[in-house]
C-alpha cells in the first residue's frame, strides 16, 4: 500500500516486512505531505467510522491494498470534518516490526 522508513535488521531490497501501528500511533491530515515527511505520510481513503470510546472516534483507512486504523479524538476529527470516500494523509509516528 506504500512505503514506510522503519528500523529492522539490514534486509534485501525489496524484503516485506510485517508491521503492528496502533490506531492511536496515526494522525490524519488533509495536506500532502511536504518532502520531509514522504516516508511517514502516506494518502488514504477514508472507509468507515465510529465512535470508539469517550471521546474517540476511530477511522478504517485504505491504503492501496491494505487497511490503516486512525484513532483521532472528536475535536480533532470535528475540525478536518472528514467524509467516506475522502483522501487524506496518514501520518504513521510508531510501528513495530513483526518478523
Amino acid at each position: 500500500g506504500g512505503t514506510i522508513s522503519v528500523p529492522h535488521a539490514v534486509l534485501a531490497k525489496g524484503s516485506k516486512l510485517r508491521l503492528r501501528i496502533d490506531a492511536q500511533d496515526v494522525s490524519l491530515s488533509l495536506q500532502p505531505p511536504v518532502s520531509a515527511d514522504l516516508f511517514t505520510k502516506l494518502p488514504a481513503k477514508v472507509l468507515a467510522s465510529v465512535d470508539n470510546a469517550v471521546g474517540y472516534k476511530l477511522f478504517s483507512l485504505q491504503i492501496g491494498n491494505d487497511l490503516l486504523l486512525a484513532q483521532l479524538t472528536l475535536k480533532a476529527a470535528s475540525q478536518l470534518k472528514l467524509e467516506l470516500g475522502q483522501v487524506v494523509y496518514a501520518e504513521i509516528k510508531h510501528a513495530v516490526v513483526l518478523g
